[in-house]
């Protein structure tokens, strides 16, 4: 057989430009679905419901509440994962409730999940929908001829692509282009964080936990230079073991300042015995949080460089919005990952790698003294503990305070270790109280989640994180058509299933392009060896990764605007 006769066929001119049309028609379609679903749709297992469903312009606008802390809510085009914080005072039987309003890219599919369980699925548009949204689209169409006869000619029978853009703005209007977040340029440039000569006040409060006690008092007093007070302020513990550890580490460092409170305050009140010894600036570090070397001069960097910083919080992989590699989703570290993700995070610029954030995470938390000044105690409003840090934070942003997450400090947090089974409910009824003082917080909170300003030192950290195991494949295209838009997701997406580290980046240029090219000069520990196969959750933050990172590819380079990029 001659080679020619087994060399694959091109489809014709004529069948591509058929393809071409066929898509944008269905897109069309798409755009033109309309409905609004005003009764409520119920989840699985009671956890709440979709109150209502408006479907419009390709878009569905939903509203409801759950119990759940984080859901996500996917489309057959977008997927999004929300922390509900509305308030819902209507819902009074179910005091965990809380609201969410979003909008999703999509129509004919939704399906909403929390904690790995599937709470609904529904298709939002039957045929009766599509069908409408059918004639709608036939009116429109018979319009071309008759307005658009000349590119409709030029593209069907000369492939002109010029007019075939024209027609499908015409059938496909735009949409408002979507906020993308950007790195800051300077992430990876080389700097020291501002000298610390003041001595700062460290505040431990302990309430049993004496498996993480031994842990945390270890490390800060072995990372914590003398100068600075480290004080240990024991609640009353029941667990006998808390008070042969901490006479333990008393005798061992005499610099090590032990109080005893003679009944339980909680944790407000402990705090606020500490607050009121304290002279300098202080740090707040729970007995789950794991200080790294050299942590205290980079947690107090925007404190000594900006008078208008009343708090500082580290990035961690558990703490809300300061986690990583996914805010609001708690991930467990294997032992000496902390470590490695940290030394990523002591590469970036102290003062770049700052974003300003609505309230700071209790966990490990720095304090600036001119504003403690000014508010010098928690609010013993929110009994023994969750939700007075926000509230502190919200008085004095009232007052004109910063609040600052801080890229340039990983802290491992556990999460959880004093309080137990109890802080759901102290969760739930605390967060009602900051809800009525402060109507707009949940919705300031909601769109640091949404436009995340932390993208830059977020994804330098979990690539750290991710990549502690092997080295990650980074797939950079671009978004002007063709198979380069959607080769490097279809490589990145397609390395999941087999556990590789892989991201897909489109469109990498601007100040954005500084994140990857200062990480490709540089690189970050924790990329280049590797010591492990990643495990099967590894492998969903990889995906998370994926869909998140967006950007332009450097003009010039490469003319097929595609190259992998290896750390």
């Amino acid at each position: 057989m001659h080679p020619a006769d087994t060399a694959p066929r091109l489809p014709s001119p004529y069948r591509l430009r058929f393809d071409a049309a066929l898509r944008t028609l269905r897109l069309a379609l798409r755009r033109h679905i309309r409905r609004q679903w005003t009764r409520p749709l119920v989840f699985k297992y009671g956890k709440g419901a979709v109150d209502r469903i408006d479907i419009r312009e390709g878009r569905m606008h939903l509203s409801g509440w759950t119990d759940a802390h984080l859901i996500t809510v996917a489309s057959e085009i977008q997927s999004r994962q929300v922390v509900p914080m509305l308030p819902r005072p209507d819902i009074a039987d179910r005091p965990a409730a809380r609201g969410f309003d979003l909008c999703l890219t999509g129509t004919e599919r939704l399906t909403i999940e929390a904690d790995g369980a599937l709470l609904m699925s529904l298709d939002p548009s039957p045929a009766l929908h599509r069908g409408l949204a059918a004639a709608r689209l036939l009116v429109r169409l018979l319009r071309v001829p008759v307005f658009h006869g000349r590119d409709l000619a030029a593209f069907a029978l000369q492939g002109d692509s010029t007019a075939g853009t024209r027609l499908e703005r015409m059938l496909l209007p735009p949409p408002p282009a979507p906020r993308v977040p950007s790195a800051r340029p300077g992430l990876f440039r080389a700097a020291e964080p501002a000298p610390l000569d003041s001595s700062v006040d460290i505040i431990v409060p302990v309430h049993n936990a004496p498996d993480e006690l031994r842990s945390c008092l270890d490390r800060l007093v072995r990372f914590t230079p003398r100068l600075h007070r480290i004080t240990v302020i024991d609640d009353a513990s029941t667990n006998p073991r808390v008070a042969d550890i901490l006479t333990g580490l008393e005798a061992r460092h005499p610099g090590l300042r032990l109080l005893w409170n003679d009944t339980n305050l909680g944790f407000i009140g402990t705090v606020n015995r500490g607050l009121a010894a304290a002279r300098g600036h202080v740090v707040l570090v729970n007995t789950d949080a794991f200080a790294p070397e050299n942590w205290l001069e980079r947690l107090l960097h925007p404190i000594l460089t900006d008078p208008a910083v009343a708090s500082v919080t580290p990035m961690t992989n558990s703490g809300e919005t300061a986690s990583v590699p996914q805010m609001c989703r708690a991930t467990p570290l294997p032992e000496g990952l902390a470590d490695r993700i940290d030394r990523a995070a002591a590469t970036l610029d102290p003062t770049h790698a700052n974003t300003e954030m609505p309230t700071g995470v209790g966990f490990c938390m720095a304090l600036s003294r001119d504003w403690l000044a000014r508010l010098p105690a928690f609010d013993t409003a929110f009994g023994r503990g969750y939700g007075e840090e926000v509230d502190w934070c919200r008085k004095t942003a009232a007052l004109g305070a910063r609040h600052v997450l801080t890229g340039a400090l990983f802290v491992e947090h556990r999460g959880g270790s004093s309080f137990g089974p109890e802080k759901a409910a102290r969760l739930a009824a605390n967060n009602r109280l900051i809800s009525r003082r402060y109507p707009g917080y949940d919705a300031a909170v909601q769109a640091f989640i949404d436009e995340d300003p932390a993208i830059g030192p977020r994804l330098a950290l979990a690539l750290a994180m991710v990549g502690a195991a092997r080295r990650v494949r980074v797939y950079l295209g671009h978004r002007l058509g063709g198979g380069l838009g959607t080769w490097p997701g279809r490589q990145a997406h397609g390395a999941v299933p087999r556990f590789l580290p892989a991201l897909s980046v489109l469109q990498p240029a601007g100040r954005d392009r500084q994140l990857l090219r200062s990480a490709r000069r540089r690189g970050l520990p924790g990329l280049l060896f590797p010591s492990r196969p990643p495990d099967r959750g590894a492998a969903g933050d990889h995906r998370h990764l994926a869909r998140k990172v967006a950007r332009p590819p450097r003009p010039g380079r490469r003319r097929d605007g595609l190259f992998r990029f290896i750390p």
